[in-house]
Formats: structure tokens, C-alpha cells, sequence
């Protein structure tokens, strides 16, 4: 909306202008909220797609999809903690205590020796 005045925007709230003219009554009676409704979010869209970011849908199709994969159980998800190259010592340790827990018995070098041999 502009003042009728001095030709600057205005907010739709507004109600007076800072060069002091009152922009409420006969002027705001013309407005079409509708259509300006309709330009912002074809404007709010375009500024979406122009950053590069894909449409909402898409977005939420892969959430959907990630939430409704097969969850690993705790003892496969401390496996596979093991099993990752590069962590921290104190992962390692922190998983090897959660395999424990579950019931787990880490294999020493050389355990399974006998049965490969027999």
C-alpha cells in the first residue's frame, strides 16, 4: 500500500503515514487482501526455489521415508559402532560396555582357533 501523499510503502497495518497523512478510512477500503495474500506466497515460493531448496513436498516425502526404515536393535547399532573406523577411544569403550550389558561377550584373539583347525 502506498500513501497517497508521498508515494511511500506502507504496511498494511499502518495507519498514518510519516508525512503525517492518515491512510485509514476511504483509503483502505480498496485494498484486496486476497490478492495480496496470493502475492506473497507466490513471492515467499520463488524465494524458496531461488535459494536452491527443494519443494516442501519433497522434503517431506523423505522424512516419511526415513521414519518408516527398519530400526536397528541397540545390540546391532553398538555392532555397527564397532565396526566404524576413525571414532573416538572412548566410543569404542562406551559401546563395547553397552554390548556387555546386552549380553554380549567380546572374542579375544585366538578364541575361535579350535574350530577353524578341527
Amino acid at each position: 500500500m502506498k500513501c497517497p501523499k508521498c508515494s511511500r510503502r506502507l504496511r498494511l497495518e499502518a495507519t498514518t503515514c510519516l508525512c503525517g497523512w492518515s491512510v485509514s478510512g476511504e483509503h483502505v477500503v480498496g485494498i484486496d487482501l486476497a490478492a495480496i495474500l496470493e502475492r506473497y506466497q507466490r513471492l515467499s515460493q520463488e524465494r524458496w526455489e531461488a535459494a536452491g531448496r527443494p519443494p516442501a513436498e519433497d522434503s517431506i516425502a523423505k522424512m516419511k521415508s526415513i521414519a518408516n526404515s527398519p530400526k536397528p536393535t541397540p545390540r546391532q547399532h553398538w555392532e555397527r559402532v564397532l565396526r566404524t573406523k576413525g571414532l573416538d577411544p572412548a566410543t569404542y569403550e562406551t559401546a563395547r560396555q553397552c554390548l556387555q550389558r546386552l549380553g554380549w561377550k567380546e572374542r579375544q584373539p585366538g578364541e575361535d582357533d579350535e574350530e577353524i583347525a578341527a
